[in-house]
Parts: C-alpha cells; sequence; structure tokens
C-alpha cells in the first residue's frame, strides 16, 4: 500500500482552459458586458512523487509532494501559440494593494503605473500566460522602488509560474499514517510545519482534509471527504451524491454543494471563511484566495460559476454551468478508502473594481474576471482496478499476512457450510484445505502453493477461527457480512 502512495495506480491529466476577454476595448462602456469565451483544452500529463520523506514518532510522516508536467499535444484541442487576452493580474493586484492607502502613495501608484506599463488586460501567449510566464516592466519596477507599498515576490509573472517540477512549491504536507488509528489515515495533521492556516481564524483555519490521494477505509456512507487545495490555505468539503458501479467496483461519489464555496451567508458555520479584510464579504459561492496569496484579489469557483450566486453571470457574458462537466467530484470504494477517479475542477478568477484614484482602472465595470479552469482529472489503472473487483482475494491474502504474524492464534478450525459432497467448482480445493491446514504457518504455505490455481480464496468456508484477540480485528474488517463476528469464537 506505502509503494502504490508513493507511486499511485491512477494516471492524471490536467485539462486547462484560458477565457479569451473578446470586447476588453469596451471595459468602460456599462451598456456592454465583458465577454469571455473558454480557449482549450490544454492538455498535461502529470507525473506525482512523494520527497524526502520523514516518518514520526506521533504516527505522523512528512513529505513534499513534487508534480511535474507534461505538455500532450495530440490531446489538446488548442496551441501553445494561441494569444490569448486576459485582465492584466500585477495592474489589477497593485491597484488592489493600494486602494486603501493614503493619497500621496497612490498618487505614486497611479504614475507608477501610468509610466511602467500598467495596462487594463494584456495579450500573451498562452504558454507565457500558463507556466513559462512573461517579463511584465511593472513588476521590475515595484521590485526596485515600491518594496515597501506593494510585493511581487516574482520576476515574471505566470499563472502556473515556476510549479512545474517543483518539490517545495506547495509546502510540507504532514499526514496520519493511520498505525495506531486507521480512521485518520491519510488526514493532513499540518501544513508549513503548522497545524493552523495563517489565512483564517478559528475553526476554518484549524489544517484538515486529505491531500487526495489516500483517505481512510471503512468510511461511513453518510459522511463527508474534505480535500486540502494549498493555494487556497483550506480545504474543500465533497459529500456523497451518488451511489455508482464503476468498472464494476461499487463506489460511492463525492460532489460539492453550495455548501462547499459558501463563506456564512447560506451556512452559518462556513462565516469564518468571510476574510476580516473585507467591508462586505463576496456572494456566496466563491473562495476569497486574497488572504492566502499576499492580497491578490483572486477567487476559487467552480467552472463557469457552477452553483455560485446569480450576480457573478449577470455581470458578465460567455458562461456557460453545467453540473456534469464543471462538478469538482471523487469516485471512491469506501471500504478501502481508495479513489477510483476524480475531477478536480477549479476556476481563477479576478476581481475587476474601478478606482477613480487609478486612471487606468477609472469607470470600468465592476466584475469577477474568469481568469483560467484547471481540471486534474485522474483515473485508476486497470491492473489495480482488477485487483479491487477481485476484492475477496484480496482481503484473503491480507488476513493470511495477519495470521502468520500473530502469536496469539493457535489454531484454524474450517468448517464447510454444507455436509458432504456438493459437487461445486472449489469442491477439490476445499479438499485439500480440510486436509492441510492446521496452523497459521500451514494456512501461508498451501496459499503460496495454490494462489494461481485458485481463482478465489475461499474466505466464506472458514467457520471459526481459534483466538483470544482476532475477533476485533474481523469486526472491523467485516467482509461485507461475509464473515461476521458471530462465527470467529
Amino acid at each position: 500500500m506505502f509503494k502504490k502512495w508513493l507511486n499511485p495506480p491512477i494516471t492524471n491529466y490536467m485539462y486547462i482552459y484560458l477565457f479569451n476577454w473578446t470586447n476588453m476595448q469596451e471595459a468602460t462602456n456599462h451598456n456592454v458586458k465583458p465577454n469571455f469565451n473558454q480557449h482549450g483544452p490544454y492538455v498535461f500529463r502529470e507525473k506525482r512523487s512523494k520527497e524526502d520523506i520523514i516518518w514520526h514518532d506521533n504516527d505522523t510522516m512528512t513529505f513534499y509532494n513534487r508534480r511535474t508536467w507534461f505538455f500532450e499535444e495530440e490531446m489538446s484541442g488548442a496551441s501553445l501559440d494561441d494569444v490569448i487576452v486576459l485582465p492584466h493580474p500585477p495592474t489589477v493586484i497593485a491597484a488592489k494593494l493600494g486602494k486603501n492607502m493614503n493619497r500621496y502613495v497612490k498618487k505614486v501608484m497611479n504614475y507608477a503605473l501610468q509610466t511602467e506599463g500598467g495596462m487594463l488586460a494584456a495579450n500573451k501567449t498562452a504558454e507565457k500566460w500558463l507556466f513559462k510566464g512573461f517579463d511584465d516592466p511593472l513588476t521590475e519596477f515595484a521590485a526596485l522602488f515600491l518594496t515597501e507599498i506593494i510585493s511581487f515576490p516574482l520576476e515574471k509573472f505566470g499563472l502556473l509560474y515556476l510549479r512545474n517540477a517543483s518539490k517545495t512549491y506547495e509546502g510540507t504536507y504532514t499526514i496520519h499514517t493511520g498505525q495506531t488509528n486507521l480512521s485518520l489515515l491519510g488526514e493532513l495533521a499540518e501544513w508549513q510545519g503548522s497545524n493552523q492556516s495563517y489565512a483564517f481564524k478559528g475553526e476554518c483555519g484549524h489544517i484538515n482534509g486529505s491531500t487526495g490521494d489516500i483517505f481512510a477505509p471503512k468510511r461511513i456512507p453518510e459522511d463527508s471527504v474534505s480535500v486540502f487545495i494549498p493555494d487556497t490555505c483550506r480545504s474543500i468539503k465533497l459529500f456523497p451524491s451518488e451511489r455508482i458501479n464503476y468498472r464494476g467496483i461499487e463506489t460511492i461519489k463525492y460532489s460539492t454543494n453550495d455548501q462547499s464555496f459558501d463563506n456564512g451567508q447560506l451556512y452559518p458555520n462556513m462565516k469564518c471563511f468571510c476574510s476580516e479584510k473585507d467591508e462586505v464579504c463576496p456572494p456566496t459561492g466563491v473562495i476569497d484566495m486574497s488572504s492566502c496569496l499576499l492580497g491578490a484579489p483572486l477567487y476559487l469557483s467552480l467552472p463557469h460559476f457552477l452553483n455560485a450566486d446569480p450576480s457573478y453571470t449577470d455581470g458578465i457574458t460567455g458562461m456557460q454551468p453545467d453540473p456534469q462537466e464543471h462538478d469538482f467530484y471523487i469516485i471512491m470504494e469506501p471500504r478501502l478508502g481508495t479513489p477510483l477517479n476524480g475531477n478536480a475542477n477549479m476556476q481563477i478568477n479576478m476581481l475587476m473594481e474601478p478606482d477613480d484614484s487609478i486612471d487606468v482602472m477609472k469607470d470600468i465595470n465592476e466584475f469577477y474576471a474568469p481568469l483560467v479552469i484547471i481540471s486534474d482529472r485522474g483515473d485508476l489503472n486497470e491492473s489495480f482496478a482488477k485487483l479491487i473487483r477481485n476484492k475477496y482475494s484480496f482481503v484473503a491474502a491480507m488476513v493470511i499476512l495477519f495470521l502468520l504474524d500473530s502469536e496469539e492464534i493457535d489454531r484454524i478450525d474450517h468448517k464447510f457450510l454444507e455436509p458432504g459432497h456438493t459437487h461445486m467448482e472449489y469442491d477439490s480445493d476445499r479438499a485439500l484445505i480440510e486436509r492441510n491446514i492446521e496452523t497459521p504457518r500451514d494456512c501461508y504455505q498451501f496459499f503460496i502453493s495454490t494462489m494461481l490455481s485458485i481463482k478465489e480464496w475461499p474466505l466464506s468456508e472458514w467457520r471459526e477461527i481459534k483466538t483470544k484477540s482476532l475477533k476485533a480485528f474481523f469486526t472491523v474488517l467485516d467482509v461485507e457480512g461475509r464473515l461476521s463476528s458471530s462465527q470467529i469464537v
């Protein structure tokens, strides 16, 4: 299982869509709504690796999560050379950070924007908007002269600049190993060395959730799951939406709903996700990322503002939210806690606000501009899916290894469900079991010698296991009722 966690048996692809602002020249015309056309997808194959793993005495482990992306031109529906018009983030960020400063500082800010490349929108290639980044005179000027007013930590700007193949970008994760409490397996204990997020206070700042690739087994069907998103400094909660048979495996689909992106307007317990710096919190349906990203006016939503307040789509045109296409979900086998398929669907938006003291921002419409959709899609490979489909053989192997390691089991007593000859498929195998297995060592040796010929381990034929402590183990395991605790003495 540890090897599966290190190298997940899931093929991941990242689908990226950029939003082209088609009528930015009408930005000050209040009779015309800004229009954004979705462009893409740009598809990248993703490779994940856990690095610098440190094991702790308190049943936790710390690691870095490196993600490397490779462009898949044949799978993509657009070229990285495409020119896309987006709002100019350095200008918008500078205007936002200077909004509440005194008028003298704002005059300096306005002069800098006028003379050092400030603009409402920019046209760059998709490659530059994403990973490559682009040189920007405004960021260079701010780095030299405006360090006390505004901080641009990067010499270039790109939506995903410096992320590709970076070991440290996401920071360190510390998760529970589940060694003494299996219900905590995969649950985050700390991020960046702390159990509290710097972006939120109280319960909303508590670090929790999973990194998305491992969850605790034996899940209660009604319970939600949480996935931690480092760019928001918080987790997003997914709720069970339906039971589905996925590739022959009984699963539960966990999806977002109107609570997942709320800030207290619909659910009072989410109020602490409303940033204290905001005089009025944004309408429900987006996550304010500014506290996590040095004050940048960025907001996370589902693609096309799915499930969000109608004001977001009313302020612009081009949005077509579709629950089937734009949902954020995980399909999970609940007994093992294994994700089989998922789509981490997220849209990053930028708040565009008029500002009378900044010439380039004067008289514009106020709206949330969609910048990019990042859809991280994963699907279990067939070899591991086959192993899960044959779950009784998988569980039998776990049981046998447990028997072999146990020092308290003296004897295994097995009985057939029906006496005499039943002329069933496994009769010959049952006879071998009856004649040859009396101790855990016998069980292990028999299993190794016959595992290639037996199609499915007949676990249901083990009626009684003489032991002092194994009852609790099987009560937890349960095996979907095929071996209940009442059958274990």
